[in-house]
């Protein structure tokens, strides 16, 4: 049975206060370093299994490179992991190729990347199409970055991009959520990923007053809610609920 390869790069922008993946800001030195040693398990990948007395499967049907951001990584950094992958494993032909980037790390040097890597699928960590909701949690972009993101990459050939959505955030009301889902629908990707906040005990007071502290500068500074309104659903875009994320 083929393999399913999942690498992660554990490197972002900024922590979003909601997670509690093993991810976090790190200075650039340390990219480096990490990518040594995947790409070096990677490599000794069959001998690791021999010792483990274990079957190591060479070909590949899956690869998926989550985080984190991998696309923050440096454009040879990002080239050398799958160049890694596929001097040491057997990719088949239809095989799905998937990297999970933030909106707006989508420069056009990384685009160039995912083409020559042959990237075929990629999912954006949307989260919410409003603005304030996005941003009180600690996303970084705004609505039109993804939009103009995912307009990019279908211009590069890559059609097939999942959005993830979270339910449950911070200011969101039916009328917000249902906006977000309009526009998942309207921007036409073919699948989108649901989930629902979980809180854990220990982090609740922290995400609430960093969403708290966030609206009250954007009031000040006269920035309100991008997007009210909801618009009617239509078909077109698959909504899986996978399940929580803390």
């Amino acid at each position: 049975m083929p393999l399913g390869l999942y690498i992660s790069v554990p490197f972002c922008r900024s922590k979003c206060s909601y997670c509690n993946f093993a991810s976090d800001v790190f200075s650039r030195a340390v990219f480096q370093r990490y990518v040594d040693r995947v790409c070096a398990d990677i490599k000794n990948a069959s001998r690791t299994a021999e010792q483990m007395a274990g079957r190591f499967e060479r070909t590949v049907d899956s690869v998926y490179l989550g985080g984190g951001t991998p696309t923050i990584l440096d454009i040879t950094q990002l080239e050398r992991l799958f160049v890694t992958i596929s001097q040491n494993l057997e990719l088949l032909p239809d095989t799905e190729i998937t990297v999970e980037c933030a909106p707006g790390t989508l420069t056009p040097a990384v685009l160039e990347a995912l083409q020559r890597c042959e990237v075929n699928r990629v999912s954006l960590g949307v989260q919410s199409f409003v603005d304030t909701e996005a941003a009180s949690v600690g996303r970084l972009h705004k609505r039109a970055t993804v939009v103009d993101d995912i307009a990019r990459l279908r211009a590069a050939g890559i059609s097939n991009v999942n959005i993830d959505l979270i339910a449950g955030l911070p200011h969101q009301t039916q009328e917000s959520w249902e906006f977000s889902l309009a526009e998942s629908l309207a921007s036409g990707v073919p699948h989108a990923s649901v989930y629902m906040l979980e809180v854990d005990a220990g982090r609740g007071s922290r995400i609430w007053a960093l969403a708290w502290m966030r609206t009250r500068c954007w009031r000040r500074m006269g920035t309100s809610r991008t997007g009210e309104g909801a618009r009617r659903t239509q078909e077109g875009t698959t909504l899986c609920t996978l399940g929580t994320t803390t």
